[in-house]
């Protein structure tokens, strides 16, 4: 989904926790597209990290499969990485719904640095790294204990709340819902089906049942088919196309189907519907 961030007070707020706690944090959208962090740069070893693109698309798994969980349970979720550090997410919300994702991350909460090194390694052996450089950058991950970490929580939990009271983050829902017609109207041959949309609207079954909810009670699915109904007719009416042709050109496969859903729908057959409508 589209949304709306003031950068100005998300940038002021999460630097002052930065400040007292040298935590990195990041926002997430509904689809855990990271839409802003900081601070901007990783910590060191996260950096080396990234450097290997399979490890760098399994720290994306990684923020996926926290940011799932959390929505699945809808509170705050703590878990381990696949490189071994603590991560922690939170939802956002926008009245019921969840609209993106804060994470606070790139620490440990292993008191023991050998037992962390050791975590580490198992966790990274399967990557090409540069042991001397290893050794030396998984020593600067910040500790955090499980104690410092349940009051970080408890300001993350804070902060969800006054991002939604001071809507520093919120969804954009008319030019997303002004796009979303736009291009249900301008693909009505393509595959228009919910997951289709929900993808390219970087967007959950959830929000965009929300954010239509409004303007297609039936659901989008109705919605879709009486638009490509009402097309068929305008083409009925204006083209020399034949029946055949304009159910493919609206997006039925099958003209057997269009034929019966256009009578339905209109109250007369096509071929009908033309003589009466011929522009």
């Amino acid at each position: 989904m589209i949304l709306a961030v003031n950068i100005g007070k998300l940038t002021k707020l999460v630097e002052a926790f930065y400040k007292l706690t040298k935590i990195k944090v990041a926002v997430y959208d509904d689809n855990f597209v990271k839409i802003f962090s900081y601070p901007e740069e990783d910590s060191s070893f996260c950096e080396m990290i990234h450097r290997l693109p399979v490890a760098a698309a399994n720290c994306d798994e990684s923020v996926r499969n926290i940011c799932a969980k959390c929505r699945e349970v809808k509170r705050l979720v703590t878990l381990t990485c696949h490189a071994g550090l603590t991560e922690t997410v939170a939802p956002l919300y926008e009245n019921d719904l969840v609209i993106g994702y804060i994470m606070f991350g790139q620490i440990t909460n292993v008191r023991s640095k050998k037992s962390f090194i050791e975590r580490a390694e198992a966790a990274c052996c399967k990557y090409e790294l540069d042991r001397d450089e290893f050794s030396q950058k998984v020593l600067s991950v910040p500790f955090k204990s499980n104690e410092q970490l349940l009051s970080v929580s408890e300001i993350i939990n804070a902060f969800t709340a006054y991002i939604y009271l001071q809507d520093i983050v919120s969804i954009k829902k008319e030019d997303t819902l002004s796009l979303l017609l736009d291009y249900i109207d301008g693909n009505l041959a393509s595959d228009l089906s919910v997951q289709t949309l929900c993808k390219k609207f970087f967007i959950s079954k959830t929000s965009l049942y929300h954010l239509t909810k409004k303007i297609m009670p039936d659901g989008v699915a109705n919605y879709v088919r009486t638009r490509r109904i009402e097309k068929a007719g305008e083409l009925l009416s204006k083209t020399k196309h034949s029946v055949d042709e304009i159910a493919t050109m609206v997006g039925f496969a099958d003209t057997d189907y269009f034929r019966r859903i256009f009578k339905s729908e209109m109250g007369m057959p096509a071929n009908a519907y033309r003589k009466a409508h011929r522009s």
